[in-house]
């Protein structure tokens, strides 16, 4: 159904593009990656230790029993996490 809906789909603004290897290492603020355990839309457990490796504030947490839906499945855990993330930032 999503793929019927968006097949004719375009965007009016431009796609950003991935950050290169030299932008990521230069990212000094907190980063929160959160990544589902199934049908992961991220990478996975790849993306994951890529993130621990590359960026220096990082905090990875890989959500068991999720999909790429991980907002709409646990929006309190998921909102109560950023939280912390963002206080702990000041």
């Amino acid at each position: 159904m999503i793929r019927t809906g968006t097949q004719h789909y375009s965007a009016d603004l431009p796609t950003p593009s991935p950050l290169s290897e030299d932008e990521v290492s230069t990212m000094t603020m907190p980063v929160y990656v959160a990544i589902a355990d199934h049908e992961s839309m991220a990478g996975g457990e790849q993306a994951a230790e890529r993130a621990q490796e590359r960026l220096p504030r990082v905090t990875v947490k890989i959500w068991l029993d999720t999909t790429h839906s991980l907002p709409m499945q646990e929006p309190e855990a998921l909102g109560a996490d950023l939280e912390e993330l963002w206080s702990a930032a000041g």
